[in-house]
């Protein structure tokens, strides 16, 4: 009788725990180990309360998003409105579907932020964990002069940014876009602000292994003058100079 007690008892605690998944979702635990930077209080993405977010109330609501390298697309998300998620936070992509992006890399982002309340401004704030520490410092924001020039009413901007060839280690990292009716700074990737929602994105540092050089020269070589041989085939890596 007290196996079988014990039994159950083994058995209704693991069930407790799938229901207790069940209930919270994967963004409960999503955010984890990163640094926690969602907005404050019952408000989100707008001034409603409660798990209804009426979308003409929306404030600092991250709609589509698109990175590219050059003219090759990376990573593209459509506009989705508000995911508030846990605290107006939510994970776009998991690990397993993490998008690459390579150390010496230039790249584009371009976001677009909805607030449907013309009297306000709002913001937007980008940052990469470059050295995946699980934190977002003032160093690793991608826009830090422009983490406040979104404007008023529904608009897009697009920021360049390059991923830096020291101080990153191949492995899995993240990205996090922050938008808020409120100021911020560079300082901000791990601060709370509200109203506004905030998303992560799963990324991976891929480190090119070997290299293979494909160079066009230029058809026209001067004496005494800088000669640009286009690498054609590295990735990240377009181009290469020599004196």
């Amino acid at each position: 009788m007290k196996q079988k007690i014990m039994k159950w008892i083994r058995q209704s605690v693991r069930l407790g725990a799938l229901l207790m998944i069940g209930l919270f979702g994967t963004n409960a635990s999503a955010q984890a180990p990163w640094c926690d930077g969602n907005p404050t209080g019952t408000n989100m993405c707008g001034w409603n309360t409660g798990a209804t977010i009426n979308p003409a109330n929306y404030r600092g609501v991250i709609e589509q998003v698109v990175i590219n390298q050059g003219t090759n697309v990376v990573f593209s998300k459509g506009a989705d409105g508000c995911n508030p998620g846990t605290n107006g936070f939510s994970l776009q992509n998991t690990p397993a579907n993490a998008f690459d992006l390579t150390p010496g890399g230039d790249y584009s982002i371009t976001v677009t932020i909805q607030s449907n309340n013309i009297g306000y401004q709002h913001r937007c704030g980008i940052w990469i964990d470059l050295n995946r520490d699980n934190t977002f410092q003032t160093t690793e924001c991608v826009n830090p002069t422009t983490v406040n020039n979104m404007g008023i009413g529904n608009t897009t901007r697009t920021y360049d940014f390059s991923i830096p060839c020291t101080g990153v280690s191949a492995g899995a990292s993240r990205l996090r876009i922050k938008g808020s009716i409120n100021p911020m700074t560079a300082a901000s990737g791990c601060i709370a602000t509200n109203p506004g929602e905030v998303e992560d994105y799963s990324i991976n540092f891929a480190l090119p292994t070997s290299l293979a050089a494909n160079f066009v020269v230029p058809s026209i070589i001067y004496t005494d003058y800088d000669v640009d041989f286009i690498n054609t085939s590295q990735s990240g890596i377009f181009a290469n100079s020599w004196d």
